[in-house]
């Protein structure tokens, strides 16, 4: 660096002279050889600081930094590196490489960067102070890292020509800084931990495009001053813990196409002007406290594609304008106090993708031309108010793959028609009032993972065809009036993972084949009729969590090979007929008395009632204490009546000698 410097000083110096005394002391063809010998040394200069660079990276798995060679004179050649004409490096660009280290303090010594692009690896430290030596530099992309510390409050200083900044996905802390450069075009410094307020400065930051700073744990109020941020194409303030109304004139923002603010605790109502964004494609405000109806001018946003105001305080109906939104792909208003009737209009939103009005008060019935929505991927009603029956016409739902209706009070049967919904994953009818037998048509759905009709009226015995679900996690049809045995193709749901079948009158005997059942984790066959032996073969069952059987008619032992699952945390096997040893090894250790109750013939120490071989004559336990008791009140009583017997026929032997020798004429007579 000091020969650099010198030989930088002596042109210079020669340069001067030359201007100064007017005549040529140097002349061009030397000044040219001197001027290259400038450039030489400054590459060398360049070389080296790219070298300290390549020294503080302890991991380069993708090989990025492998043609970084210390010996070449010329760095412009190397991967991620790109110069100007004057051989000078304006870009060190490596993305997503899986770069591990740190960035060396040298970086902000060259003396034309522009551009550093060090997104995607695992660089840590603090924010590179380094880099604050770097006038030159117009844009910073250091996101998805490892840096931490935090920013200071004076990025605008020395860094006057910065216009992107990007720093999401690290784990920078403290407040944000209050003077930024002034031409910044993106501020990225969502998914830290940033807390504090808003700063009212980034108002004036009036070249803004893009303001990012969701998932912080930013505090206070909304300042009114981003509304001078006009030119904004995207402002995402979600994930924090804003407060207060939102007074932010939403109406401003003519060029804005993402707004989101979801996740916050912001209250107030919704602003209709936010219907002057004409641009806008995606709106979130979920997860707030707004109250108040939903602004029928939402309807005039042709361009937006997906609204989100699920689990506020919205109340008021279901826009009907919300129809003329021709673009919508998601909307999204679950979990609100919404009245009234779902809009048939909505069927005309022929690109709706999901569809979600989940735990309202929504009244009256589904609408049949939402069979219309061809694109349809998820439709959730769950959790409201709605009457009648499921219309059949949702049978031409091609591409559904989630159908909610959980919690409703809707009757009828469940039509066939659903079973032409072949990519149909979540069926959820679950709290209705659906009766008849259950739909076979159901086995035509393959693709079908969760499958829920609790507490309904369904009567009728399970399908065969059940077994043909082949993909099928979660059955659950607990809390029905099903009847009939377990079919032995419920063994052929090789993926699931939960069965729940209680609260049902299910009868006959637990299929030995259930054992094969290698990924099941959840059995739950309590309150039923069954009756038996509970099968060995359920010792197979190497990753069950919870066994239920509890409340049927079962009889016989309980399999040792039960003790043998080692991830069993939950048995109930009480109120049924089982008798002899309870198995005291194993995942039975850690059970108690609960697990075994109303099973008077069991023994062993969970149950305090000793076990004796069989055949010996003996009992156990408080049973054995009152067969004792019995026996000797027995004995006694026995020995008492003998004594009286006894008594009673000396009296009587008595009495008859007396009578005989009275008749004789004795000398007393």
């Amino acid at each position: 660096m000091g020969e650099d410097f010198r030989a930088f000083t002596w042109i210079l110096t020669l340069l001067l002279l030359n201007l100064a005394l007017g005549f040529n002391l140097v002349e061009t063809k030397h000044l040219l050889i001197l001027s290259d010998l400038l450039n030489l040394n400054n590459k060398q200069m360049e070389v080296q600081i790219l070298a300290d660079f390549k020294a503080h990276i302890k991991k380069d798995p993708k090989g990025a930094l492998s043609n970084w060679n210390n010996n070449d004179s010329d760095p412009c050649a190397w991967n991620g590196i790109i110069c100007d004409s004057s051989s000078h490096v304006t870009t060190i660009s490596l993305p997503e490489q899986q770069l591990v280290g740190t960035v060396s303090d040298k970086l902000g010594t060259l003396p034309q960067l522009q551009r550093i692009d060090l997104s995607g690896n695992a660089f840590t430290g603090d924010f590179p102070t380094t880099l604050r030596n770097c006038k030159t530099l117009n844009f910073i992309k250091l996101s998805r890292n490892k840096f931490f510390g935090t920013l200071g409050q004076d990025l605008g200083s020395p860094l006057p020509n910065l216009l992107i900044l990007e720093l999401n996905k690290n784990y920078f802390s403290g407040q944000l800084p209050t003077n930024l450069p002034k031409g910044l075009r993106v501020l990225d410094l969502a998914v830290n931990k940033f807390s504090g307020e808003v700063p009212s400065a980034i108002g004036g930051l009036t070249g803004l495009r893009v303001l990012s700073l969701f998932s912080n744990m930013l505090t206070g109020n909304v300042p009114t001053s981003l509304s001078n941020l006009v030119l904004l194409d995207r402002l995402d303030l979600a994930d924090n813990q804003l407060t207060g109304d939102l007074s932010l004139d939403l109406g401003v923002f003519t060029r804005l196409r993402i707004l989101s603010f979801a996740g916050n605790k912001l209250t107030g109502r919704l602003q209709p002007s936010v219907s002057e964004c004409k641009l806008v494609e995606r709106v979130d405000f979920s997860n707030n406290l707004l109250t108040g109806p939903i602004p029928v001018e939402l309807g005039v946003l042709q361009k937006m594609r997906y609204l989100s105001l699920c689990r506020n305080n919205l109340t008021g109906s279901v826009p009907a304008s919300l129809s003329n939104c021709s673009s919508l792909t998601q909307l999204l208003l679950c979990d609100n106090e919404l009245s009234g009737e779902i809009p048939e209009g909505l069927s005309t939103c022929s690109d709706l993708t999901s569809l979600d009005l989940s735990q309202n008060t929504l009244t009256g019935e589904i609408p049949p031309q939402l069979s219309s929505l061809a694109n349809l991927d998820t439709l959730n009603l769950g959790g409201n108010l709605l009457q009648g029956s499921i219309p059949r016409e949702l049978g031409d739902l091609a591409a559904l793959s989630q159908l909610r209706f959980e919690r409703n009070q809707l009757s009828g049967d469940i039509p066939e028609s659903l079973s032409n919904c072949s990519k149909l994953t979540v069926l959820d009818l679950a709290g209705n009032n659906f009766s008849g037998p259950f739909p076979s048509g159901i086995s035509k759905l393959t693709e079908l993972e969760s499958l829920t009709v609790t507490d309904n009226n369904m009567t009728g015995a399970l399908p065969d065809s059940i077994g043909e679900l082949s993909n099928l996690k979660v059955l659950n049809l607990s809390g029905n009036a099903l009847e009939g045995p377990l079919p032995e193709s419920l063994s052929n749901l090789t993926r699931v993972e939960s069965i729940d079948l209680s609260d049902n009158r299910i009868d006959g005997k637990i299929p030995p084949e259930l054992g094969n059942l290698s990924t099941l984790k959840y059995l739950d066959l309590s309150r039923n009729k069954l009756e038996g032996n509970i099968p060995t073969e359920l010792g197979n069952l190497i990753q069950l969590l919870t066994l239920d059987f509890s409340s049927n008619e079962l009889e016989g032992t309980i399999p040792p090979s039960l003790a043998s699952i080692s991830t069993l945390k939950n048995l109930n096997l009480s109120s049924n007929k089982l008798e002899g040893i309870i198995p005291s090894t194993g995942s039975f250790a850690n059970l108690t008395e609960l697990s075994f109750l109303d099973n008077p013939k069991l023994c062993g120490p969970v149950v305090q009632r000793e076990c004796y071989p069989e055949g010996s004559g003996e009992c156990s336990g408080l049973h054995c204490r009152w067969a004792k008791v019995l026996l000797i009140v027995g004995l006694c009583s026995f020995f008492v009546l003998f004594l009286v017997f006894m008594l009673v026929c000396c009296f009587f032997s008595s009495w008859g000698w007396c009578s005989k020798k009275r008749k004789s004429g004795g000398p007393d007579a």
